[in-house]
């Protein structure tokens, strides 16, 4: 539920900062158009730019309407921007250790589970 609430919340920030469009570019990543970019930390902004690049990915793996397959496209995009935010985490050596520990299981178990779910839509295309 954590976790569902921070996406949320930066799938918002994203959207109020103007940075999220419908139709082919999902993310304006051109951060010296932002006039809050020099308050951002570099890790504010990898966060975002995982959340952009999933944005973008999802038009990678089109929807059918089959629960099954629409819920493995779908996550795919997401475990892999999960994945991306969790070695963000870790390159900051004052990360909140339980934090760090979490990162450590989301790359691994997440990384197996985008294996699986690509695996699964290969054989159910």
């Amino acid at each position: 539920m954590r976790t569902t609430v921070v996406a949320l919340g930066i799938v918002s920030l994203l959207a109020s900062a103007g940075m999220v469009h419908a139709g082919e570019k999902a993310c304006d990543m051109n951060m010296d158009n932002m006039s809050h970019h020099a308050h951002m930390s570099k890790y504010t902004q990898a966060y975002m730019k995982s959340m952009c690049d999933m944005m973008s990915e999802m038009g990678k793996y089109p929807l059918n309407g089959d629960a099954s397959h629409d819920f493995a496209a779908s996550m795919i995009p997401h475990h892999k921007a999960a994945v991306e935010m969790a070695k963000t985490l870790l390159e900051d050596k004052n990360a909140d250790a339980a934090l760090r520990k979490m990162a450590e299981n989301i790359i691994s178990s997440q990384s197996k589970e985008i294996e699986d779910l690509e695996a699964f839509l290969k054989a159910h295309p």
